[in-house]
């Protein structure tokens, strides 16, 4: 516990906004487990704080126990129903019922709070691209797509709704409409990795592979803003086969986020390709020390044993993948029998 809250809680040890700036300090620095406990002992303190139950519900979340955040978020929902019954025309309050119910996946609830803001601020462009979000998540696209219409018709501007639109026009496999969305985006924010990394996608499927390069060497002029720019970027340079900057990219993700497994294991599909196997490995065993029942990992494990003729680690790791999924016992099958041949010839 820092020295200086440490002193405040001495103090005035039932302040709960001490505690919600602890939080919110853990929070920030990434000590998840620290700013639960903080957060949790303000609500011990003052039970109806939403906001605080509502950082509660997203920092569960991030440590992967679902129960425990949708009880904060219930909670939350809770209280805010408290203030509509005695103001039912409330728009922040509604705004943030319907938040909670879409962290909760209550996506049919949230429509309906969704509708009813939309009554109360009809010219609202967000409170569309809001409704849009949900009716994706309800899988109804022609829905989503006809309120983030409107949308963009309130407000052309509106970048959420035309990735939106973007995103479900390319699911749909209408491309072109999908192509002109993205192109939107980038016309209103150049320096729009993702739109500007699916843009070169689309043209790649259609075959124009000149075009698709050149959007590649745009993209990865661009400065990232966060680690899924830094993806997109990493994956232009390794198309347009600038493998060291590719290489680069990966290793900057990793250090700022060392249990990332998909920056990990482009990172050791690179090292395999150009023949650099031990570093491979390296990256391989990694990632199934986060995550031990990564199947890719495993296999490639094993493959890489084969390769060094170290068969009775690249069985054992054979092993563990029909283990993990009896699915693929058949698809490994062969390449564990190969194994076990190869060490008897031994």
């Amino acid at each position: 516990l820092p020295i200086s809250y440490q002193k405040a809680i001495e103090l005035d040890p039932e302040n709960s906004e001490i505690y919600n700036s602890l939080g919110i300090s853990y929070r920030s620095l990434r000590k998840y487990s620290g700013a639960i406990d903080a957060f949790e002992k303000s609500i011990s303190i003052l039970p109806n704080q939403e906001r605080v139950l509502d950082q509660m519900g997203n920092l569960y979340f991030l440590i992967n126990n679902e129960e425990k955040a949708m009880a904060a978020y219930k909670k939350r929902v809770e209280l805010l129903k408290q203030i509509i019954a005695h103001n039912p025309n409330d728009v922040y309050t509604l705004k943030e019922i319907a938040f909670s119910l879409v962290s909760m996946k209550k996506y049919e609830e949230a429509v309906e709070i969704q509708e009813k803001l939309i009554e109360l601020k009809p010219q609202d462009s967000l409170l569309y691209s809001r409704l849009g979000y949900v009716y994706e998540k309800l899988k109804k696209p022609d829905k989503a797509i006809e309120v983030l219409i409107r949308a963009v018709e309130l407000n052309p501007q509106n970048t959420t709704a035309h990735f939106s639109l973007a995103n479900i026009y390319k699911e749909k496999g209408e491309i072109e409409k999908a192509l002109l969305e993205y192109q939107k985006l980038v016309a209103i924010d150049p320096n729009d990795i993702r739109s500007r990394f699916n843009i070169a996608v689309i043209y790649k499927e259609k075959g124009e592979n000149e075009k698709a390069i050149q959007e590649y060497q745009k993209l990865v002029t661009v400065k990232p803003i966060d680690l899924s720019d830094r993806h997109d970027i990493a994956q232009a340079y390794k198309i347009i086969e600038e493998i060291e900057k590719a290489l680069q990219e990966y290793q900057k993700i990793i250090a700022i986020n060392p249990n990332d497994i998909g920056a990990r294991n482009n990172l050791a599909g690179i090292y395999k390709e150009t023949g650099e196997t031990e570093k491979a490995l390296q990256e391989y065993l990694k990632i199934i020390t986060i995550n031990p029942n990564h199947l890719d990992a495993r296999y490639a494990i094993a493959g890489i044993y084969e390769e060094k003729e170290e068969i009775e680690k690249a069985i054992q790791e054979y092993l563990e993948v029909t283990r993990i999924n009896r699915t693929y016992e058949n698809t490994y099958s062969l390449a564990l029998n190969q194994s076990i041949k190869a060490l008897e010839n031994k």
